[in-house]
């Protein structure tokens, strides 16, 4: 997935900045996967980052 397809999925949202994108995280979106019910863009980040 690209990141129109991440920003269209509702985990970044997109901001025009002169002839820029910039991108945020969405951290609280959830994620959709049904085996990652409850778990958010946060958690995964945590997960793979080692932060708890």
């Amino acid at each position: 997935m690209n990141l129109c397809g991440h920003s269209q999925a509702g985990y970044l949202h997109r901001q025009r900045v002169g002839h820029r994108n910039q991108y945020t995280v969405i951290l609280d979106a959830p994620l959709r996967h049904p085996t990652q019910t409850g778990l958010s863009v946060r958690d995964l980040l945590n997960f793979l980052t080692g932060h708890s």
